[in-house]
């Protein structure tokens, strides 16, 4: 179940940033640096929150592999 919501999350911030990025790609009369700024923001956003919880995820493997040690 817990697994089932952190997807879910992630699938809705993924969809979030996805439709804020096509807005901002597809607006006139925004400047072409302001664009990839704030396209950039929200890509280095997006690795951060995934890197982070990868991260999670290996320190919790090893954690479980160190208790099935003993």
């Amino acid at each position: 179940m817990k697994k089932t919501g952190v997807g879910l999350i992630l699938a809705g911030l993924i969809l979030i940033l996805l439709y804020a990025a096509y807005k901002i790609i597809t607006l006139p009369e925004m400047h072409i640096v302001l664009r990839l700024g704030i396209i950039g923001l929200l890509t280095g956003f997006s690795l951060l929150i995934l890197g982070l919880m990868a991260e999670k995820k290996n320190d919790r493997e090893v954690d479980d592999d160190d208790i099935s040690k003993y």
